[in-house]
Parts: C-alpha cells; structure tokens; sequence
C-alpha cells in the first residue's frame, strides 16, 4: 500500500498482503476511530492536522509530508483520495467519509478508506473534533510522535477532575489547552467547551456537570469528558491523590518544572526546534559584546597565560579539591586575585565573524559560539575596589562602575548572605546575567533551557579557577532577578539574572 520513510529506513508493505489479512477486522472494529454517534446533533469529525499536506505526483503516487512525515501511498482509489483531499480540508464523519467513497466508487472501496485512515491513525496526524450542532465543541490535535490515540472512555456516574499539570492559554486566535503529560493538545471553540474545563476544577461526574452548566447534555458532556481524558488532561479523582496524580515520580514533578523539561526538549511538542534564526531578516541581533554606557572604567589585571600553562597546579589535583567553601579569610580579596580570576573564566579571547554576525571564544563552552551570559560584581569588600556594583567587559577586561552599595545592592548581598546559611558575609558576590534575545534570536523551544547549561559549564569553570588559584568559591542556588534588574537599571525581559556566585579568600584553619 505504502513507502513509508522513517529515520532513512525504508519499509515497502505489500497492498495485497495487508488488505486480505484485515479486510474482515476493519469492517467490525480493527481502527480505533470507530465511535457511535450519540445523536443526530453530536458528531465525531476527523481531520488532518494542519501542518502536513498532501503531494499529488504525476506517477499518481500521493505523498503525505509534514514534520518528521514522509509517508508515500501508492496509488489510491479514486473515492479513497477524495476523502483524504477531505480530511485536509475541513473534515468529515467516518459515515461521511464511507458515504462519499461509496458514491464516487461504490461499497467495495471502503475498506481500502478504513486501511488508510489506520495508516494515518499511526502516523498520528489525525485530529478528531466533537461537532455538536453543526459547530465545533472541542477538537484534539496530536503534538507528538509519541501520541497514541486509546479511545479511552469515561463512566458518566465517575468523577473525573483537571490534571494539576493542565494549562490555559491564547495561541493563534484560538483558546488552546495544554499540559506536560500530554501528547496532544485541545482546542476549545466555543463558550460551552470554556465553562465545561473550568467547572472541572473541582472532581464532577458527567450528570453532575450538565446540571451546573445551563443547555449542555450528559451525551455532551461524555463526549468532551472523553477528549481529555484520551489527552491525558483528566483523571479519576481518587481520594487522598492531589488532583488525581497517583504516579509517585509525578506527584514530586512541580508544574513549572515539567512544563519547561518537556517544552525545551523534544518529544511532547510538535514547535519548531533548534537553530531556526526566526528573526532573521525581522530584527538584529545583538552585538557580540555588550555596549557599555558608562565612563567609569577600572583596568583589570592580566596575569601569563602561558606562565600559567607551566606552572599551575596539575588538573587532576584541581578537580579533586574542589568543593563550595562559604567562609571567607580575614584579608579580603585583592584587585589582582579578582582581575586574574576574571581574566581565566570569562575573557573574550578570539572574535570569529560568521553570516550571521560576530562570534566569540572565551574560556568556557557556549552553544553556537553565542556567549550571552555576563558578569556584574558586587563589591563587598575587596582591596583597591569601592564597594558597588560593576559590570565586567570581557573584551577590554575592566570593570564598568554602574552604582555604589546602595539599599537595593546591600540587599542582593544580603540575600547571598542568607543563602549560605549566614556562614560569612560575601567579599565579592558575582552575578551572571543572560541577554536573552541574543540566544533566542537564533534558537528556537530550547532557548532557555541552553542558558542554564551555559551557566552551569561557566559554574564549574569558576570553581576549578578559584580552586587553582587558593580562593573560596561558591555557587548559589537562586536569586531575586526582579531586584538584580532593578538595581543594575535592566529591562527584566532583555537581561537578568541567572546565576550567582560567591567568591573570597581562603579561610586558613589550624
């Protein structure tokens, strides 16, 4: 019947093969669209989704393409590609689709539409939307190569209630509901599918909840209670299980961590990923090295690199030292120690021109040569330096005062302080920050995800050159963003914090 391509392995199906083994199967209950129509004014419609095509050859092949798809029929019976030119159009019942294959063809090419349709079943690309009326309710759209639908059904005297993980939101003009289990998402159409997932809040059977919503019957009401539930959006309500969720790995996952682990990998999306350049064209990219606004500069200094190579202590001995220490000596850390361990981690080392703009190379890796993140100091208490905010220009290797200790630069001292368990009062805190358009402009899902590997690389980097160096580092595990951004004068959506870290002299014990 098909070609079908699949990560460069081919698998030729034989038409003849496939049609006598299943042709019984399929005319009873083989494809799992199969769903009874509960009344003239509630149907079950079937559609393509809407970012693959059909490519009709000249050799009269049709080839089904879309994302990770190519999927090539032989040729088809003529009433059987009228209902796949259907399907991409605006949809049909399965009675619809058999009236219209009967009367182009006659009974006898049915089953040839009931093997196709599995075949686009296990593809899944097929959306299936509750019509009631003749307008659409709700509609369900495969996001994933994972999705498998199971024709689950609900138990109208059950109650059922939203997944913890379900969200709402506006995409494409359309209400659209989602969640990190899933997929698959739901589009809601209209007022009654929005009041029906809302009253899901709390656990409802189906009786229960046509009687709280004005003009919506129990059969709808099951029919759009078995769209979630087969995209894994509602659940039982079991006693004593939040929200339903018994699974003990996915009662630890909180939503907001979830969300971004399946939004910023594949698997649970069908978005664009990876090196997209969406803004090509649109909106330019950010420089390669921040700009600096401000006069106020200090020289750093630069220590032999290749004295170093020479002379520092051995790698291994480095990796094994290293550990967070959140106490600092009494001598603070001098000018020299900070420009020498700045100097190591975060330089720009070589400019690279590339189409697309200027790269850099610096110490640490960066995803695409991008190197957004940056690193403000705040100076505590630091030999030769005033205390206050400075950002480091890894270019020119200097510091660029932007304020003194101020209450809202206390304050992000303060909160370090608290951090490490008021251990020691930070010397010098340093904050790293990301330009966020600069990855974004070029990545695409992923986007955020690449920064908080950036930072860690550029966390590790640290601490073997603080290490190496005889100094007291420490990594922090959070910090306030909308303060840092405040304090430093950044737009929140533009630049803000990431990470921080700690950085003294050692604390020499007897």
């Amino acid at each position: 019947m098909a070609d079908q391509t699949t990560n460069g392995v081919t698998a030729q199906p034989d038409w003849n093969f496939l049609l006598d083994g299943f042709l019984l199967t399929l005319q009873v209950s083989f494809f799992t669209l199969n769903q009874p129509q509960i009344s003239m004014s509630l149907s079950h419609v079937l559609s393509l989704r809407q970012d693959v095509k059909l490519v009709e050859r000249p050799s009269s092949e049709v080839a089904l393409q879309g994302p990770q798809i190519d999927f090539v029929f032989n040729p088809l019976p003529t009433g059987v590609l009228a209902a796949l030119r259907k399907l991409l159009a605006d949809g049909a019942t399965e009675q619809e689709l058999s009236y219209l294959v009967t009367q182009e063809e006659g009974i006898s090419v049915v089953p040839y539409l009931y093997l196709c349709l599995y075949h686009l079943n296990a593809l899944n690309v097929i959306c299936r939307t509750i019509r009631y009326n003749h307008f659409p309710l709700a509609t369900l759209i495969p996001i994933s190569s994972q999705h498998h639908y199971q024709g689950y059904e609900v138990i109208p005297d059950t109650p059922y209630v939203l997944s913890r993980f379900v969200y709402c939101r506006q995409e494409n003009n359309q209400i659209v509901l989602e969640s990190p289990l899933a997929h698959e998402k739901v589009v809601l159409h209209n007022w009654q599918a929005s009041a029906l997932w809302a009253e899901l809040k709390v656990p409802r059977n189906c009786y229960e909840l046509s009687q709280v919503i004005s003009g919506v019957s129990v059969e709808l009401v099951e029919a759009f209670l078995n769209l979630l539930l087969n995209a894994q959006m509602l659940v039982e309500a079991i006693p004593g299980y939040e929200s339903g969720n018994n699974h003990p790995a996915v009662v630890q996952w909180e939503f907001h961590d979830l969300l971004f682990h399946s939004r910023s990998r594949l698997g649970r999306h069908a978005n664009p990923y990876g090196g997209t350049y969406r803004f090509l064209g649109k909106i330019e990219p950010l420089p390669v090295v921040k700009p600096e606004s401000v006069m106020v500069t200090i020289p750093l200094f630069e220590p032999d690199i290749q004295h170093l190579q020479k002379n520092d202590l051995p790698f291994t001995y480095v990796l094994e030292q290293r550990r967070s220490i959140r106490q600092h000596g009494e001598r603070p850390l001098t000018q020299q120690q900070l420009g020498e361990f700045l100097f190591r981690t975060a330089r720009v080392k070589l400019l690279v021109q590339s189409e697309h703009g200027h790269l850099s190379n610096r110490p640490y890796p960066s995803g695409g040569a991008i190197y957004e993140l940056e690193l403000y100091t705040v100076i505590n208490q630091c030999a030769d330096l005033s205390a206050g905010l400075y950002h480091y220009c890894p270019q020119k290797h200097e510091l660029a005062q932007i304020c003194d200790l101020n209450p809202s630069v206390q304050t992000l001292l303060e909160a370090a302080w608290h951090t490490t368990e008021r251990k020691c009062r930070p010397q010098v805190l340093i904050i790293i920050t990301a330009r966020f358009p600069k990855v974004s402009w070029k990545y695409q899902s992923m986007a955020y995800a690449l920064i908080l590997k950036h930072v860690g690389v550029l966390y590790q980097t640290m601490y073997l050159v603080a290490t190496a160096m005889g100094l007291a580092p420490c990594a922090l595990g959070g910090g306030d963003s909308d303060l840092f951004a405040q304090a430093a004068g950044l737009d929140y959506y533009k630049e803000t914090s990431v990470g921080e870290f700690i950085l003294g002299s050692y604390l020499e014990t007897d």
